[in-house]
């Protein structure tokens, strides 16, 4: 699943949801997805501001009041100096036991399916990609709504 979808869901589904500063934490190699973050809440009204910091240039992260850090990956928060009542949101899919676990499967299943691949059991194929992106092609489209 796409690791910035992932941290939004993360984020929504936290109780830090309505923070209206968010610090954004990821590697170097991880700059499109944090731009990816960036634009998709962005979106939410209630987000002011959005920063971005890289884990191999972190000296020192204050989360504040208000703030809160959304780390991208499971390998920074070992790294992550903040102070351990900082809030902070991991973008990873929630356990089997956990009530949002349904929803990010199913969320899953859309971001794969496009692209032929079925996440969540290795032998079988996709059931519905082909017909889907035939549904969302232009030219059907444009044959369905003219």
């Amino acid at each position: 699943m796409n690791v910035a979808t992932l941290a939004a869901v993360s984020l929504y589904f936290s109780p830090w949801r309505h923070a209206p500063r968010l610090v954004v934490l990821g590697s170097h190699r991880q700059q499109r997805d944090m731009a990816t973050f960036q634009r998709m809440v962005r979106a939410w009204t209630w987000v002011e501001d959005v920063d971005t910091r890289y884990v191999e240039e972190l000296r020192c992260i204050a989360a504040s009041g208000d703030t809160v850090i959304v780390a991208l990956s499971d390998a920074l928060p070992s790294a992550l100096p903040a102070p351990a009542d900082a809030r902070t949101v991991l973008a990873r899919i929630p356990s089997v036991e956990d009530e949002h676990f349904g929803f990010c499967q199913e969320l899953a299943s859309h971001d794969f399916e496009l692209g032929g691949v079925n996440e969540w059991r290795e032998d079988a194929g996709t059931s519905y990609s082909p017909n889907v992106l035939q549904s969302l092609s232009l030219s059907h489209v444009h044959r369905s709504l003219p």
